[in-house]
């Protein structure tokens, strides 16, 4: 939808080049300061509308319903307070085995401001390995927890600049993993908060 609001934007913009020629002669009458105003006007209207329909794409796409968030891959608690966002691909598609859920804040665009868990799910066609520690910096080893009917292993680490938590588990031919962002600017959480234990507790593969 966003490559489309582009393709719809752009087709815009050359409307508008094509409408200046043929009214230039109009067009030159006008003063520079005139035409740097219009030229403003119309790049902040287009930027207002891919941002609108990002944000409605979000809303689209994240199937929530009683704190609960589900797809065709697995699903999870979303207590109250907390926000599941999609993920996307390069191409901008929709990932169905990967989410975000966000604490605090409904917008996506302030979402990296917010403390968040990031689950990803590999099922019997899609095992996913552990992220080895070695990847961030002042990585430390987390005893197994017992959550959910799964041993988590995992450890604590820097993620840019930033500390986070990172758990992985298995369940027969399926593999859970979930990376928490614990302590952001607007917000910290924690192993022991009960809505943390309660999204970890629900994840769960189909």
């Amino acid at each position: 939808m966003i490559k489309i609001k582009k393709t719809i934007s752009l087709l815009l913009v050359l409307v508008l080049a094509f409408s200046l020629i043929a009214c230039k002669k109009d067009d030159d009458q006008k003063s520079p300061e005139t035409k740097a105003e219009e030229q403003v006007k119309t790049e902040e209207k287009i930027e207002a509308e891919e941002e609108t329909e990002s944000e409605a794409k979000i809303d689209e796409t994240a199937d929530v319903s009683a704190g609960k968030f589900e797809n065709e891959e697995f699903s999870i608690a979303v207590p109250e307070g907390w926000k599941a966002m999609p993920m996307y691909d390069q191409d901008e598609k929709e990932v169905s085995d990967q989410i975000i859920l966000v604490k605090g804040s409904d917008d996506p665009f302030a979402a990296l401001n917010f403390p968040m868990i990031t689950v990803s799910y590999g099922g019997p066609d899609n095992n996913k390995l552990p992220v080895d520690k070695d990847f961030y910096e002042e990585a430390e080893d987390l005893e197994s927890l017992e959550l959910g009917g799964k041993t988590w292993e995992g450890y604590t680490a820097m993620s840019f600049g930033s500390p986070m938590t990172y758990l992985f588990a298995t369940d027969n031919d399926r593999t859970y993993q979930i990376s928490i962002m614990t302590d952001q600017p607007e917000g910290s959480i924690s192993l022991e908060d009960s809505d943390v234990i309660e999204i970890i507790e629900s994840f769960i593969g189909k």
